[in-house]
């Protein structure tokens, strides 16, 4: 996989073939790329945002909200082969965002914002989706569970299979970075 990519909004996803090295586009995309992964079956999964909802927040005392959307493009990595598109989104938007298969690679959790959806590997369709409290700032992904910091200063554990957040609160005030260390 090759990727170019642009401040400018001219981001291209290319795959390159180790034995002749003939390239081929899979994704010309305008949007900024926010996360790229694998999965063991073969398949390359590029999730891209639009930038929307980057602007929410507190302004003049007014709460802004609008859905910071994102796009999951899932590719054979062999054949370069478009199997699916999903997409997503969440209610705040956070750099932090991550894709990894789970347990046998029959679900992916995608996170974004404050959102966690868990996505079919075969379709791409949405099975679940959860809310946190807050946006996440770092993410460690667990067999059965994610663990996350959140922006308000919780602890936010994601449950896969009863679909829940639960948030316990740490710290007081904002974050603006947080890292986990050693799960």
């Amino acid at each position: 996989l090759s990727v170019r990519y642009s401040t400018y909004g001219d981001n291209r996803f290319m795959l390159i073939d180790p034995d002749t090295g003939e390239a081929s586009q899979l994704l010309a995309h305008s949007n900024s790329a926010r996360c790229v992964t694998t999965t063991g079956d073969g398949k390359l999964l590029i999730m891209v945002s639009d930038g929307s909802g980057a602007m929410n927040g507190i302004v003049y005392n007014m709460h802004i909200f609008s859905p910071a959307r994102s796009d999951i493009y899932c590719y054979d990595s062999k054949s370069g082969e478009l199997l699916w598109q999903s997409e997503i989104s969440s209610c705040i938007f956070t750099k932090c965002s991550t894709m990894a298969p789970i347990g046998d690679g029959s679900r992916i959790l995608c996170q974004t914002g404050n959102t966690f959806s868990l996505l079919s590997s075969a379709t791409g369709e949405i099975l679940t989706q959860c809310q946190a409290d807050s946006g996440v700032l770092d993410l460690d992904i667990q067999e059965e569970q994610a663990f996350a910091l959140l922006q308000n200063g919780a602890t936010c554990m994601y449950t896969y299979s009863t679909n829940t957040c639960s948030t316990l609160k740490y710290m007081e005030g904002d974050l603006i970075r947080a890292q986990i260390s050693n799960g």
